[in-house]
């Protein structure tokens, strides 16, 4: 069959029928940017392996983590098979990417790069979740939720770049507990939808553990 140039998101429950969808090769890749990111974030620590630099990396891996899982539920729910989704990925890598350059001191040095460089990344991912709604009519109250929530920490996250260390950390702190809190406001809503999982994937063993 000839898959649509251009395609807009439904929510898929294949599952329901017994088919299973596999993670894309174009996925696998997205997946390796985020080992280097990782790999950075480690690297720093062992170089700063004490009580502050273990919370130094907590604060600084968590919004990657965030970035990875968000993107991973979405395609889980949401995924397209035109060149929209190519274009999307791009945009994701990209950002990841630059999350990866400043990853070097991300609480410090290269701390402002950092944050926007998540700020940009959440703003894509916002937007894929505002337009799954607009297409899917019974996800639109649990978008309207998402977008709300997690505009207010992308905004925590820009105007950090103003502040000095230590309140640029409250500020990153109080950002991400909305991040993480944010789904917990949709659980009836989210519970009410079907959830695909991907067998083939390491996304999987996530996502099918995950109520969001």
């Amino acid at each position: 069959m000839k898959r649509a140039s251009w395609e807009v998101p439904r929510l898929h429950s294949e599952e329901e029928y017994g088919h299973h969808r596999k993670v894309t090769w174009l996925e696998l890749f997205y997946d390796l940017v985020f080992v280097v990111v990782v790999a950075k974030l480690a690297h720093h620590l062992t170089e700063h392996y004490d009580w502050a630099g273990l919370a130094a990396f907590a604060l600084s891996f968590v919004p990657v983590w965030w970035v990875w899982i968000s993107s991973t539920i979405y395609n889980e729910r949401f995924e397209t098979y035109g060149i929209e989704n190519r274009l999307i990925t791009f945009l994701l890598l990209c950002g990841v990417a630059a999350l990866a350059i400043f990853s070097k001191d991300p609480l410090h040095k290269t701390a402002t790069g950092f944050g926007l460089s998540y700020a940009a990344v959440r703003v894509v991912i916002i937007g894929l979740w505002v337009r799954a709604g607009y297409h899917v009519p019974e996800f639109r109250r649990i978008s309207a939720r998402l977008a709300v929530g997690f505009s207010l920490s992308v905004g925590l996250f820009v105007a950090s770049v103003w502040a000095y260390d230590e309140l640029r950390w409250a500020m990153w702190g109080l950002a991400l507990f909305i991040d993480l809190v944010t789904p917990l406001t949709t659980g009836k809503l989210q519970r009410e939808l079907p959830l695909t999982p991907r067998r083939n994937s390491l996304s999987a063993s996530v996502c099918s553990r995950s109520s969001y």
